[in-house]
């Protein structure tokens, strides 16, 4: 799929997307020693070096869902989302782990 039409499928985007670093009743975790928050750290290092399995571009549902199982793994809080309509499906970021030769096998990570 070439970039121009990606740029079409993005204007197909309707609603809004909220993304949270903790619930309505919860904190964000600030660990002692760390740059970042755990939720700002962890959504850095999804940015900086991908998600393995995952197309060329990472839309939102995408990095949600890799951000509450890797927050999960390590016992901090978990990020919450509102989703309307289709702005799951904005695309955010290239994804940096896209390995294209493993693309070939999986009909979603195709190029």
């Amino acid at each position: 799929m070439g970039s121009d039409e990606l740029l079409a499928d993005q204007a197909e985007i309707d609603g809004s997307y909220l993304l949270a670093a903790a619930p309505d009743n919860g904190f964000a975790l600030a660990p002692p020693g760390e740059t970042h928050t755990a939720f700002t750290g962890e959504l850095l290092r999804i940015l900086q070096t991908g998600v393995p399995g995952q197309p060329r571009e990472l839309d939102m549902d995408v990095i949600y869902q890799h951000l509450r199982r890797e927050l999960a793994a390590k016992g901090r809080p978990l990020p919450q989302r509102r989703a309307r309509n289709t702005a799951g499906r904005l695309l955010l970021a290239r994804n940096q782990a896209f390995d294209p030769a493993a693309a070939q096998n999986h009909p979603r990570c195709r190029p």
